[in-house]
């Protein structure tokens, strides 16, 4: 006989979960991946360990696809959050979506403001997301990724957080955004 297909499903929404129950049931080995923890331990729960789980990250994510004999996406997520999060696992963009993705200091700004009001859950940024509006996805993630490579905010415990800071820094010096920048101007 033939080994069982190690199966990755992107998304634990509804989508995922039947996908990955399908694949399950056909004796495939599953996993499912999200950011959202809350998911994947009602998935883990309701499933009796029979479907894994994992929290996505981009390192693990790149390691999970090499892996995988079959990838079924299922994330919920924007077209630019899928595109960003493979500029993170090291793709390219488009000049002109490097370019739609390039915050400026306000929308930089509107994000620190509210990690600095609360903190923002670090697990599930769709909260965030609905406060910034859909199309302005690229952006906001862009101005997270800057403000946490340079150190102003962190993750702690689950919440993106303000950190201490002790030096003023130039939010130019994010490595993601000169690589935006460099994408853009290939324009």
């Amino acid at each position: 006989g033939t080994s069982e297909a190690n199966v990755l499903v992107l998304g634990g929404g509804v989508v995922g979960e039947q996908a990955a129950m399908m694949a399950h049931g056909l004796h495939a080995n599953v996993t499912v991946m999200d950011v959202n923890v809350s998911r994947l331990s009602q998935i883990a729960t309701m499933h009796h360990g029979g479907i894994l789980t994992r929290y996505s990250t981009a390192l693990d994510l790149s390691e999970q696809i090499e892996q995988a004999d079959v990838v079924v996406g299922s994330v919920r997520e924007s077209k630019a959050a899928a595109a960003f999060e493979a500029l993170r696992c090291g793709g390219a963009l488009p000049p002109d979506q490097a370019a739609a993705f390039l915050p400026d200091r306000s929308d930089t700004a509107r994000v620190y403001r509210m990690v600095r009001a609360g903190g923002l859950p670090a697990d599930d940024l769709q909260p965030l997301f609905a406060a910034v509006g859909a199309a302005n996805t690229g952006k906001t993630l862009a101005s997270l990724t800057a403000l946490a490579q340079l150190g102003l905010v962190e993750n702690q415990d689950g919440r993106w957080v303000p950190a201490q800071v002790t030096a003023k820094r130039n939010l130019d010096d994010a490595p993601v955004l000169k690589k935006l920048h460099a994408m853009a101007a290939q324009g």
